[in-house]
């Protein structure tokens, strides 16, 4: 059985006003909940040293590795170390790193994981929020609040060979960092740091957020490889281009969210955006109709909000605010936006993270600090 980009049926694409109306309310799960997994368990292929890097980088998304129709296989490391550039940005903390070379994700593609251990479930309140704010074809924009508990972030840029230049934020408490362990004494686990994107932007203006809900159901076709909800990210982060590519080529791919179901917003410097929710083994996917679009915590599929009426207020708020702006934001009033929507609590926003999609440059302010913006470029 081939597993190219065509070897399926397309995936279900849902327009608001196609979907019958819904309202699903789980008395265990509340719109702003979510259930945490153990990352630190995922296996990632170890880095070996002194070898060659593969090729240069040729056109997207042709040059993307096929899967491999064994789904026994193992997984393949990668031929060299990538090197590894770090430092302290900020007490929070807060770490820049940039990763330069192979880290593997080229051929780990190419082959299936090993089936994941049962994990322990550790349910807590968890809530995140991302719009994608279209409407000013010179300025983009997506915006995301990632809120958890006070662990170490990294902002990390990758520039993987045969690969889109991206950067990324990552949670360092799930590559085993604390406040006693840092990047700057131990860099090695920076180099699994490209496997744990929880939200990013690559150098073609291609954006994308996940945000937890109730469930997640990803698709089973057999044979084709299954990569994790976090693995899924950075698929798209090194080798679409577009929103429409990102369709294109998720659908060649299994996902496993474990005990993390998430669903995912996507958006593009061409003005496109979409919201992924896997469910029964099929891709909903919920095109924008208007220039801008939002999710929070609750499954659309599910719930099939009208305009500013959902379950979730921080859903409701940003809908509004983008409607009223008619979906121009630039990257100021964007983080005005975040700001509005941040926790406090046991599980604050622990970054604001504004991607300018058009012009590659990013905004970001993290503990809830709003007077520090750090900015940087992907060009950097």
């Amino acid at each position: 059985m081939t597993t190219g980009l065509n070897s399926f049926s397309p995936p279900r694409v849902i327009r608001p006003f196609l979907v019958p109306w819904l309202l699903l309310l789980l008395a265990s799960f509340t719109s702003c909940d979510r259930v945490e997994k153990n990352i630190l368990a995922k296996t990632v292929p170890t880095l070996q040293a002194d070898a060659t890097l593969p090729a240069s980088p040729t056109s997207f998304p042709n040059n993307l590795p096929a899967a491999s129709q064994n789904p026994s296989s193992s997984r393949i490391v990668p031929q060299s170390q990538p090197f590894v550039e770090v430092k302290r940005l900020s007490d929070f903390p807060l770490y820049e790193a940039h990763l330069h070379g192979d880290y593997g994700f080229q051929q780990h593609i190419q082959h299936s994981p090993a089936p994941a251990s049962a994990l322990p479930r550790n349910v807590q309140t968890f809530t995140c929020s991302t719009f994608a704010a279209l409407g000013d074809p010179h300025q983009r924009i997506l915006g995301r609040n990632f809120d958890w508990y006070e662990h170490p972030a990294l902002i990390l840029f990758t520039h993987p060979p045969g690969g889109y230049a991206s950067v990324s934020m990552v949670d360092l408490h799930y590559l085993g960092y604390n406040q006693q362990v840092t990047p700057l004494s131990y860099t090695q686990p920076l180099q699994r740091a490209p496997y744990f994107p929880f939200d990013g932007m690559n150098e073609q203006g291609l954006a994308v957020g996940m945000m937890a809900v109730p469930h997640a159901d990803g698709q089973h076709h057999p044979g084709a490889v299954t990569l994790d909800e976090l693995e899924l990210m950075r698929l798209i982060l090194d080798y679409a281009q577009d929103v429409p590519s990102a369709l294109r080529l998720i659908h060649a791919y299994n996902v496993s969210f474990g005990s993390v179901p998430i669903h995912y917003l996507l958006a593009d410097a061409s003005g496109s955006s979409a919201v992924l929710e896997y469910l029964d083994g099929d891709i909903n996917i919920f095109l924008n109709e208007k220039p801008w679009q939002t999710a929070t915590n609750f499954l659309i599929s599910q719930e099939n909000p009208v305009g500013a009426a959902s379950s979730c207020w921080r859903y409701n708020k940003m809908y509004a605010t983008l409607e009223k702006a008619g979906g121009v934001h630039d990257p100021i009033s964007a983080m005005d936006l975040l700001q509005s929507v941040s926790q406090p609590g046991t599980t604050p926003t622990r970054w604001s993270i504004v991607y300018d999609l058009s012009h590659q440059l990013v905004r970001l302010a993290v503990g809830r600090d709003y007077t520090t913006i750090f900015r940087f470029s992907l060009d950097q």
